[in-house]
């Protein structure tokens, strides 16, 4: 028992960058439902100790929405071993995270909590004092840092939604984000219930997850925090059926959108954005999570088709696509078909890279072969994979027949929150059984 002690009390002053003095149970944070912000926008949170954050105007439901402050709503449960789980929760979406110290810092004397969001390589540090939990959200790869408060017993997002909705948005809007700068054409999918509104956003590059937030009159509200990336969005609804407001993604992107709703909304075809330059056999040879030189010319990618995801540990995309890999090996398996995937970081170390990518394979139950490919970068990407015309999203996925040529492309990922996911789903069976027959 005293050496397990001295571990995780070691271990904590590792993680907390300040030793804490460590519980034994793990039943000081309230159980139940809370309501989490992050300040995306600096000038609504003081410049010095992220533990006083904020002010308390909108503790009290006294606020409909604060520029720049980010809503998300979690709960807290404990296991009959006194185990803590935080779930997270965007509209349908539940994440639970069970990789949680608790303590107390000793250099202030309060009760401190770390949740490890530990497929992104980001965490949440903050005190707990009188049912409020005040830190920030921190993301090592950036370097950066976002100022976060929790408060125990608020089950609602946005708060003051009661004002009779101005407009129906259920259903396809085509949105432009960025217009007058870098556009981005999107498909904004609503769905909308009284007060209530969720949703998402596709692009040629993915989706943004599961939104969740309401409508208030003529005002719009989503947000989405998963532990990987942050979102805001405001809009206003305009006569002729049109949208226009501000969208934040952490604090460092703010920009402008627009929609109009149009039921015909489509994105370009994904398997179309990426064509191939090569048509002869290729060759690929990374380092693995320890470092071993991994190629598919080794025995057990021979005379195989090979499912290989480009993908990066940081991106929400890569999750969802990587979630729908290892299920769909799990429900076909078929010793004729290897997977594989091919890992940009945003960081250069070796050893912090080998242990990211074996925290992610723990983490999302990945049992095949994820190589470390190069920097976290399209260019590099591109240059990597020569035979591709070029690489324009995390993640692409591409197939190899058994002579090691690409017989298939598929650029982005329409995850679980999209109308797109259970089409991509068929296709890619599709595709992979035309694969099978013509190798037979």
């Amino acid at each position: 028992m005293i050496k397990k002690y001295l571990l995780f009390t070691f271990l904590a002053c590792i993680s907390f960058y300040g030793c804490i003095q460590t519980n034994e149970r793990f039943d000081k944070l309230a159980p139940g439902k809370w309501r989490g912000e992050l300040f995306l926008d600096q000038n609504n949170a003081p410049i010095g100790d992220v533990n006083k954050i904020g002010n308390t105007k909108d503790i009290d439901n006294s606020s409909a929405f604060t520029e720049g402050v980010l809503p998300f709503n979690f709960e807290v449960a404990y296991d009959k071993n006194d185990s803590m789980t935080i779930t997270f929760i965007n509209g349908s979406q539940r994440i639970d995270v069970k990789e949680i110290a608790w303590g107390r810092r000793l250099s202030n004397a309060r009760d401190t909590l770390m949740i490890k969001f530990v497929e992104f390589d980001t965490y949440i540090r903050a005190d707990y004092e009188n049912g409020l939990l005040t830190g920030a959200w921190y993301i090592p790869r950036k370097n950066t840092l976002i100022p976060f408060r929790g408060i125990v017993g608020k089950d609602y997002r946005f708060a003051n939604m009661n004002t009779p909705p101005k407009m129906d948005l259920n259903g396809k809007w085509k949105a432009i984000f960025s217009p007058t700068e870098d556009p981005d054409t999107t498909v904004g999918e609503f769905h909308q219930k009284g007060n209530q509104l969720s949703g998402t956003f596709m692009s040629t590059t993915g989706d943004y997850g599961f939104l969740d937030g309401n409508v208030n009159g003529n005002r719009l509200y989503l947000s989405s925090f998963d532990g990987g990336h942050a979102y805001l969005f405001n809009g206003k609804m305009l006569p002729n059926n049109e949208i226009e407001g501000s969208f934040m993604s952490g604090k460092n992107y703010k920009t402008i959108w627009y929609a109009n709703r149009d039921a015909q909304a489509t994105l370009p075809d994904a398997e179309r954005l990426t064509s191939v330059k090569d048509r002869e056999s290729v060759s690929l040879s990374f380092p693995d999570a320890q470092g071993k030189m991994v190629s598919i010319d080794d025995a057990p990618f021979k005379d195989k088709i090979k499912v290989v995801q480009v993908m990066g540990t940081w991106c929400p995309n890569c999750k969802d696509e990587t979630n729908f890999l290892t299920a769909y090996r799990e429900k076909h398996p078929n010793e004729d078909i290897a997977y594989l995937a091919l890992a940009f970081e945003a960081y250069s170390d070796s050893a912090k890279v080998n242990q990211l990518l074996q925290n992610y394979a723990r983490k999302m139950n990945v049992n095949y072969p994820i190589l470390w490919a190069g920097q976290a970068n399209a260019k590099e990407a591109s240059e990597r994979l020569p035979f591709l015309s070029k690489i324009m999203a995390f993640p692409t996925l591409f197939i190899l027949d058994k002579d090691n040529r690409v017989v298939y492309v598929h650029t982005g990922f329409s995850g679980p929150a999209t109308s797109e996911y259970n089409s991509f789903q068929t296709r890619f069976n599709d595709q992979v059984n035309k694969i099978l027959n013509i190798k037979k």
